[in-house]
């Protein structure tokens, strides 16, 4: 859906933008602001691509590995509880039109 998607563009923009900002307010110089910033962007899109593809085979047990792997580094009793929790929140997701999402706490 293409307006899902400029969404969620816009939204990874805010977000980057933010640490860029965040990182600067840190101390970390001009020079070394590009090097963290790839650094961070590796690290979310490669979360952001596994943990996706966990999401959309609707397996918990895919899911709890990713977590395990890419969030906790190491086993952690927590990660099969967030795995369903994150299931079922993108399951509640996908049943609001993209437009309520993208258009919420908009004034008219």
């Amino acid at each position: 859906v293409p307006e899902a998607r400029s969404f969620s563009q816009a939204l990874v923009e805010v977000f980057f933008r933010d640490m860029d900002q965040s990182i600067r307010e840190l101390g970390v110089t001009d020079l070394g602001v590009p090097a963290r910033m790839k650094k961070m962007g590796k690290a979310f899109y490669g979360l952001a691509g596994v943990l996706g593809t966990a999401l959309d085979s609707g397996d918990s047990g895919a899911v709890s590995a990713a977590l395990i792997k890419n969030v906790y580094g190491g086993d952690n009793p927590g990660a099969a509880a967030l795995a369903q929790y994150l299931l079922d929140e993108a399951r509640r997701l996908a049943t609001i039109p993209t437009a309520t999402l993208t258009h919420a706490g908009v004034a008219a």
